[in-house]
Parts: structure tokens; sequence; C-alpha cells
């Protein structure tokens, strides 16, 4: 069993390193490469911080432009309506369309675009403290997150190249592992994993169920996300697991799905 955190937060190192250490396990840590600037949230933290944190319903109208897309809400609208119809949207944007939503958005508050404590980004010192642990291994979840098979290949190929490459620098150590942002099958087009190969990486994660068979694909591993639960609850998800031992489904592109039960953080 192998043990894996996504995105990198700065809890990884406050809080989930000494555990690991003290408890002598091994563990990985993927780490999106463009947010250790310590300037912003990861962009689903961002928008939760403007919608859902600040009230139940808009105070007053607001239209944002999303992707050429001209979206309206009258005063009064639910901001989790507002939150649920901009994170399906900003989920297979570039990472320069998220920005600008976000600061229009922050705009539309009257409000700066803050960094909490508790929802922050490990910076690049920290993700190289993180790295030097024992028991902890640094490896990459991309640069931006993307929603890989929305992009041109390009635009892929960058993602896994530069992720590897910030990556290696920061930590001073080889960068050879990847997790696919989201990891879904729909999230990942069937020509990523050439493209993951070709950038140097020999292992590779996606978040599908599924047992690594002697024939399973080094560049789409499964791995299960068990959510946030407590030991006994991790448990119960856990039992009878084991008993299938069919390989993962491949990926196959895909529009993105409303996904809304992991919109809380995006650990995949």
């Amino acid at each position: 069993m192998v043990i894996t955190f996504d995105d990198g937060y700065a809890d990884s190192l406050s809080a989930m390193r000494p555990l690991c250490e003290r408890f002598d396990i091994p563990a990985t840590v993927f780490v999106t490469a463009g947010y250790l600037d310590g300037q912003r949230e990861f962009w689903w933290d961002d928008l939760e911080a403007q919608t859902l944190g600040r009230g139940v319903t808009a105070m007053r109208d607001l239209e944002l432009e999303v992707n050429g897309e001209r979206l309206m809400w009258p005063a009064g609208t639910s901001l989790r309506a507002i939150y649920d119809a901009l994170h399906v949207r900003l989920r297979p944007s570039t990472a320069e369309t998220r920005d600008q939503v976000l600061n229009d958005l922050a705009h539309w508050q009257g409000a700066r675009r803050g960094v909490r404590e508790d929802h922050r980004p490990l910076t690049e010192s920290e993700c190289h403290q993180l790295a030097a642990s024992r028991r902890v291994d640094v490896q990459s979840h991309t640069v931006h997150h993307l929603w890989l098979a929305a992009h041109p290949a390009p635009v892929q190929a960058y993602e896994l190249r530069e992720s590897r490459r910030r990556l290696a620098e920061i930590t001073g150590r080889p960068i050879t592992a990847l997790a696919y942002p989201y990891g879904f099958r729909d999230a990942v087009a069937p020509g990523t994993l050439a493209l993951a190969r070709e950038a140097g990486y020999s292992a590779a994660c996606a978040t599908v169920r599924g047992q690594v068979v002697r024939a399973a694909d080094p560049l789409w591993l499964p791995r299960y996300v068990p959510g946030d639960v407590d030991g006994e609850g991790l448990l119960c998800r856990l039992n009878g697991f084991f008993d299938d031992f069919a390989a993962p489904h491949p990926p196959r592109g895909g529009a993105v799905r409303d996904t809304r039960e992991v919109n809380a953080k995006e650990l995949t």
C-alpha cells in the first residue's frame, strides 16, 4: 500500500510530515508547482472564499465572462448557485482565465484576494523542507492543476515538463512520478499518458478504482480516495476493497463533470 497526498497544502509540512516520521510511514506528496509563490490559494479554495465564504445570497447583481460565455446573476441569487456555476466552468479553463475570473469576482466583492493560513499552499522553502524528510517524497502534480483533457497536447506537455523541472530545482531531487490533476477518466486524454512518458515520468497516478495488476500501465495507476473520514470510517470504506482485483479502466477524456462532492478541497 502507498499513501499519497495531492496538491501541496502547507499542512503537508506542519501536520502530515511529523506523523509520517513519528509512525515511520512513507508517503508521497504530489505538489502543484505553480502555486509555490505564497501569493494565492488554490483556485478552488479562492473561489469558495469569495462565494460561500461571503454569506448566503448575492448582495447585488453580478455579471462575469468565462470562456466567452456571459453569465449574469441578479441580487439575491444563492452564492452556492454562483459557486457551482463557476466551479464547473473554471475546471477546464486555462490558468489565465481562472485568474481573471477570480480577480473580477474579488472586484465585485470589493475585496482583495487573500491567503488564509489554513488553506494556503506550500512555499518553495517549505517544499524544499518537506522533500528533505526521511519519510516524505515530493513529486509532480503539474504546474496549474489543469483538466488536461480540455487542453491541446503542447499545453499538456508544458504542464508535465515544467512542473518536473521546477520541482527538481526546488527539491534537489529527481522527479519521476506524477499524479494527474483530478485523475478521473474524463480528465485525462488517452494521449496524455504518452506525453507523460515523453516528459520523463516513469509512474503516474489516477484516482480511478482498481488494483495494480501485473499488466498495469505504470503511467495509469489506480488510487482510492477515502474522503474526509476518521479512522473508523476509513476502515469501513476499505472493507472488501481488496476483493476486487480488476485493473482500472483506461482514460478517455471528456467533458468536465459536476462533481460537487470534491469541491471543498480538490484533493484529486
